[in-house]
């Protein structure tokens, strides 16, 4: 009687209502849960020379093609296939720098909105798509950072969910021209269209069906419209610059090959997954080739170089939501009655409940800039300081990652090596700054031979360290915990320098370079004080916390460790691995073994930008510690 009841209670509800009101729903859900993973915590270090040379470009009215922001290839040729990102990027930064932020979160949800259409198109599942597009996006996590290759994943995701458009070849060519001006990952598009002719061209001949001569010239003029560009053809050497594997820029974390892993917390261990899931889906496609096709090839790319992963992830969805599908089929036919009107209205709400519930602890605001980018990791005092110098240094030496940050902040300085690696440097200066960064064999030689006047590097870098401990060491204009801004031995060319105090207004990065300079004399009671001060300035510098952790390991005082610990984490709830690693060496200076323990067991070292010897040396910490010897003695903790 009860069944029965239940059974006609919802019958007085048309059936298409309930779809009609599930398919929003679900639609919601899908987008909800893929934007959860849309804000990686890493360091956006090549935003900072787009908008640079954004900057330039509405300042100037015109494209730059030779580079006008270094000294080591000053007048060089520049082919900045990404200027239209920039100008545009500027424009909105200008307006306000967090619209930017907001800019890029908006061409992700068109991406994955794009991706679930065309999951779902090919599944004839939102179930299916959903959960594809929410391993999509988790694969792609870690590289959805604000940068032009954003357009290329949207592109790519718009290709693949119009090609079966009747009139999508004449739609080709203006997409291509755009694209050629907005990020060199025009090329791939090419790529996939003329895998896709060539396939669509040898089905119809199997099938004795006349060949798509409208696919061959779209096709064709894509080619074409891809020079129209401010440097024509050319630019089409720009792709094939990143096939030289004898240039140390392979170096870069990016360019690396997978380490393969099925751990779901590690990005290599989703792509894994996803490589597993897309295998069922290989099995139920029919008469379409295009999709396998595609997959083998980006994944064979991913594996060659992780910067690929995110064109495997959005090219293999289809293929993921096809071997769902099957698992659901086969749910279907055991019990169809879980999947009629009433159920799916209720997994949709589920869903919507789970993709909300996957925002836990995720953060846009305030300055969702800066946390999409790190932004508080850069030397912005150091940059500071040096755009307010009446006569700024013309040959720097600095760390790679923050040349881009320089260019925008420091225009007046010319800089050393930035983000643009092999489009506007060669390789002998790439070698060349590794020596130097890391004070290997020579170092002194080269800063000789660029005639270095000044040299910006993170602290305990091989050259800072090296400099400062010269006979005649290298004077320290700038400090604090991030980076050092170093001058030659006084000569009559600089004979004075300028404290901060003099350049940098009493803000946030003045007082953390006091306090710095304080905890490094070891007046403790000074630098808290200082530190203080940053932190209630500006909550958001990460660095603070782990100096005040570090005050507080210092005077024994285990509890206010737990303190800065569990601010900092209050601030940034998900930038688990630095302010871990901070507590990490506090616990070990302090000897608490178990504490120790516990923030390693934390540590979540699944960003493809951490080295895999850095997990072997976490997982052999973890391993020492959980060692008899070790849990017995307490005190031997401290020495490991």
């Amino acid at each position: 009687m009860e069944h029965r009841r239940i059974d006609r209670l919802p019958a007085s509800i048309p059936p298409r209502w309930l779809g009609f009101t599930a398919g929003p729903i679900g639609v919601l859900a899908i987008l909800i849960g893929a934007a959860s993973w849309f804000h990686p915590h890493i360091d956006g270090s090549d935003l900072w020379w787009h908008l640079a040379s954004g900057q330039f470009i509405w300042e100037h009215h015109a494209i730059p093609l030779i580079d006008p922001f270094s000294h080591t290839a000053s007048g060089q040729p520049w082919t900045n296939h990404s200027w239209l990102w920039g100008w545009l990027f500027w424009a909105v930064y200008a307006t306000d720098a967090d619209l930017a932020a907001w800019l890029n979160l908006a061409l992700l949800v068109a991406v994955f909105a794009l991706v679930a259409w065309n999951a779902k198109r090919v599944s004839h599942s939102w179930l299916a798509a959903g959960a594809a597009t929410w391993l999509a996006a988790a694969t792609c996590h870690w590289f959805l950072d604000v940068r032009p290759h954003i357009m290329t994943l949207l592109f790519t995701a718009l290709l693949l969910a119009t090609l079966e458009w009747r009139r999508a070849p004449w739609l080709w060519p203006p997409l291509v021209a755009l694209w050629a001006n907005l990020h060199g990952g025009f090329i791939f598009g090419l790529g996939l269209l003329s895998l896709h002719v060539l396939l669509e061209s040898v089905c119809a001949h199997r099938r004795r069906q006349p060949l798509p001569h409208a696919a061959w010239i779209g096709l064709s003029c894509a080619v074409l419209a891809a020079g129209l560009n401010p440097w024509g053809y050319a630019i089409y050497e720009i792709p094939f610059e990143h096939l030289d594997r004898d240039t140390p820029f392979v170096l870069l974390m990016e360019w690396r090959s997978v380490h393969l892993s099925l751990d779901p917390t590690f990005y290599a261990g989703r792509f894994g997954w996803m490589v597993i899931i897309t295998l069922f889906g290989v099995f139920r496609i029919r008469d379409v080739p295009l999709p396998i096709a595609l997959t083998l090839v980006t994944a064979a790319m991913a594996i060659t170089a992780r910067r690929f992963i995110p064109l495997f992830a959005i090219s293999a969805t289809p293929l993921v939501a096809l071997g769902l599908g099957a698992a659901l089929d086969v749910a279907r036919r055991r019990r169809p009655a879980v999947f009629g009107p009433w159920p799916q209205l209720v997994a949709s709400i589920a869903s919507l409940l789970v993709a909300v519930l996957l925002w836990n602890d995720i953060r846009f605001v305030p300055r969702p800039l800066q946390r999409w980018t790190a932004g508080e990791s850069y030397p912005s005092g150091a940059a500071a300081y040096l755009a307010s110098m009446r006569d700024p240094p013309q040959r720097i030496f600095n760390y790679y990652t923050w040349g881009g940050y320089l260019m925008l902040h420091a225009p007046d300085v010319p800089v050393f090596i930035d983000g643009r690696a092999t489009t506007v440097y060669s390789k002998d200066l790439a070698a060349d700054y590794f020596t130097i960064i890391d004070a290997n064999r020579g170092w002194r030689k080269k800063l000789e031979e660029y005639a270095i006047d000044a040299v910006l590097a993170p602290i305990g870098s091989g050259v800072a360290v090296g400099l400062q401990r010269q006979r005649q060491p290298w004077r320290v204009a700038y400090i604090d915990p991030r980076s050092v801004l170093l001058f030659p031995p006084a000569d009559a060319t600089r004979p004075d320098l300028a404290s901060p105090s003099q350049l940098l207004p009493d803000g946030p990065d003045l007082r953390f370079s006091r306090g710095y300079r304080w905890l490094l004399r070891g007046e403790l009671a000074r630098a808290n004080t200082a530190l203080l001060a940053v932190q209630r300035m500006d909550p958001m510098q990460t660095l603070v916390y782990e100096q005040l952790i570090a005050i507080a390991a210092m005077r024994g005082d285990a509890p206010e460790v737990s303190h800065w610990i569990g601010e900092a984490l209050r601030v940034y709830p998900r930038r688990w691995d630095p302010i871990w690693a901070s507590a990490e060496q506090a616990w070990t200076a302090m000897g608490q073994c178990e504490a120790r323990l516990d923030v390693l067991r934390r540590l979540r070292l699944g960003s493809p930008g951490v080295p895999d010897e850095l997990h072997r040396e976490v997982r052999t910490r973890i391993r020492k510690l959980e060692s008899p010897i070790a849990r017995v003695s307490q005190a031997g903790c401290k020495d490991r």
